[in-house]
């Protein structure tokens, strides 16, 4: 994975300056190019990141027990790098390994799936602390050929109604999928109408293809997002996953990032 800096470059805002003077507002600028930034100078109040976050939608309320004492006004999320490791999914965001690439809320109904995820750093951990990191999805699928496409678009996860793992919106690719690491990833096939009739793929023929679309999304180039306090970010999740470097286990700082996700 190589990393460069995110683009478009961070715009420079005084705390609660929406929008930035002689130029678009971070919400323009997000909803043009997937991506935007701002260097607040202090981290907002939680209120004024909540009256932010209104301007792009709904913030989504933080449902599962285990994050809840995280959480503040249900929907604003600490991410603070309280443990060293964990296998326990809910836990990895609190944690200092890194943390794979994916879209958030893979998992759910289109209609339950973050559009953008806001992040806002409180405290940055240091010099060697965790980067956040993004992934083009459109570079992703353009390292794919046709018939890898097609078969990802009639593919699902088997659990509850998630989305097919590649589908289009106004042209272009939208992925919702992570990556399991040590777990088992569970599928099923799904053809729509766009597929013509066929029987139905062999299993490993699939495997390959979503092992081919994790080669992908590894070796796509990366954006780096090196914390500040006071830098907030906004990704659009249905045109770049997301993930985390690893930090040493000792010798950094505390890492608060605080998110909120927007419906």
């Amino acid at each position: 994975m190589v990393l460069q800096p995110p683009s478009p470059p961070p715009l420079r805002l005084r705390a609660g300056a929406f929008p930035a003077r002689g130029g678009k507002s971070l919400v323009d600028m997000v909803r043009e190019h997937g991506f935007a930034s701002a260097r607040l100078g202090s981290p907002l109040p939680v209120r004024q990141l909540l009256r932010f976050g209104s301007m792009l939608g709904t913030p989504q309320p933080e449902t599962d027990p285990a994050v809840l004492p995280f959480t503040e006004e249900q929907v604003v999320l600490n991410l603070c790098s309280v443990r060293n490791r964990t296998e326990d999914p809910a836990m990895q965001p609190f944690a200092r390994d890194a943390l794979a690439l994916h879209s958030e809320g893979s998992g759910r109904g289109i209609a339950q799936q973050p559009r953008y995820i806001v992040l806002m750093c409180r405290a940055p951990g240091g010099a060697a602390a965790a980067l956040t990191v993004l992934v083009s999805m459109a570079e992703v699928a353009s390292r794919l050929d046709r018939e890898e496409k097609d078969l990802l678009r009639a593919i699902a996860y088997r659990a509850g109604t998630p989305p097919p793992v590649l589908r289009y919106e106004d042209g272009r690719p939208v992925f919702s999928f992570r990556d399991f690491m040590g777990q088992r990833l569970l599928w099923r096939y799904t053809p729509g109408p766009h597929h013509a009739p066929e029987p139905e793929p062999e299993p490993e023929r699939v495997n390959a293809v979503l092992r081919r679309l994790l080669a992908a999304m590894y070796t796509t180039r990366a954006a780096g997002v090196r914390w500040e306090a006071g830098l907030l970010i906004v990704v659009d999740n249905r045109r770049f996953f997301h993930g985390r470097t690893a930090a040493p286990a000792s010798g950094v700082g505390l890492r608060h990032l605080q998110r909120l996700r927007i419906v």
